[in-house]
């Protein structure tokens, strides 16, 4: 229950900073008892390759542990490629073109973040040493192939390192036709409706809709 609060709590949070600082408790609060879940699926079916959500860090640290070779799967590139600071930085809400005092924020904005994050990854690295995890929290990331559900004209342009490729949006090739009521409502005459999809990762709670 403590935790479906949480998730409601960040849905609302209008400040992303903030929104992601309590994502970081969630994963410092959860790390052991996921860790110890799934401790033994991976001693008892000793997988040749392990493909985990880049924000499991259990399962990265199991891997390691383990020797067991694994991929990232991520919706976007986020923080783990650096991005010029003429663009607006990941964890911000500036738009482009920047302003003069925009410019300035987004420059700092990788310190300010750090700082305000930090008392949240310090819970977690303990966490994660109280399971033996020794690693340190960038390299889960940085040593491994990370497969990001994204394209450049959704990303702003920046160098990818060899071990970050994206793969593009997921899009099935054959979709089942919409509900004749849905049909029919998007196509009133009497009425312009633009129509967008948030994907399988927006989860839209009651008092959005």
């Amino acid at each position: 229950h403590r935790y479906d609060t949480l998730w409601e709590t960040v849905s609302r949070e209008p400040h992303l900073l903030k929104g992601e600082r309590l994502m970081w408790t969630l994963a410092a609060d959860m790390y052991v008892p996921m860790y110890r879940t799934l401790a033994p699926v991976v001693r008892d079916y000793q997988p040749d390759l392990i493909v985990l959500d880049s924000g499991a860090f259990p399962a990265m640290d199991l891997a390691e542990q383990n020797n067991i070779p694994y991929v990232i799967l991520s919706q976007f590139l986020g923080p783990h490629v650096p991005i010029p600071a003429k663009y607006p930085r990941y964890g911000t809400s500036f738009t482009s073109p920047l302003s003069l005092g925009d410019r300035a924020m987004n420059f700092l904005h990788p310190l300010h973040a750090l700082w305000y994050l930090a008392p949240c990854i310090t819970r977690l690295n303990r966490a994660r040493a109280f399971c033996s995890a020794h690693t340190h929290w960038r390299d889960l990331y940085y040593k491994h192939l990370i497969m990001v559900s994204t394209t450049f004209g959704i990303e702003h342009p920046r160098p990818l390192p060899p071990l970050i490729q994206m793969v593009g949006p997921l899009v099935f090739p054959q979709r089942d036709p919409l509900p004749d009521d849905l049909k029919n409502w998007l196509e009133r005459e009497d009425t312009k409706t633009v129509y967008i999809s948030c994907g399988t990762l927006a989860t839209l709670e009651p008092w959005q809709a």
